[in-house]
């Protein structure tokens, strides 16, 4: 995805120290983002009843692994498998260029959110 020429170093499938595997970890100075694909089952009722559509409420697990990961020093990037998978377009350059793009406002806006936090309690 080039995110090496924006001065990310990516990583694909991560082990932390921890013991937390990313799917894409991204490092770039002193910033490390861990980029998390949210699956349908992440979410609580997202068996039968909802069809496997999110329904917003985060399940304890990944819930856990987030706020766990945060607090080691990771900015968390989720990214909802459908709005991933819906960024298809039958010539492979374009649709490369759109989840580029997609990943990297994701990236950022997740880097903003932390920064906010972390003025608002002191961090």
């Amino acid at each position: 995805m080039h995110l090496d020429s924006q001065g990310w170093s990516p990583e694909l499938r991560l082990l932390t120290p921890e013991g937390y595997v990313l799917n894409l970890a991204c490092r770039r100075d002193d910033v490390r983002l861990a980029v998390e694909v949210t699956l349908p089952w992440h979410h609580l009722g997202s068996g039968a009843l909802s069809m496997g559509r999110s329904v917003g409420v985060l399940a304890a697990g990944p819930a856990l692994k987030r706020r766990q990961l945060a607090h080691f020093g990771w900015v968390v990037v989720p990214v909802p498998m459908h709005e991933w998978y819906a960024l298809t377009d039958a010539d492979d350059e374009r649709q490369l260029e759109m989840r580029r793009r997609y990943l990297l406002e994701a990236m950022a806006g997740a880097i903003t959110c932390s920064t906010h936090v972390g003025a608002l309690i002191g961090s």
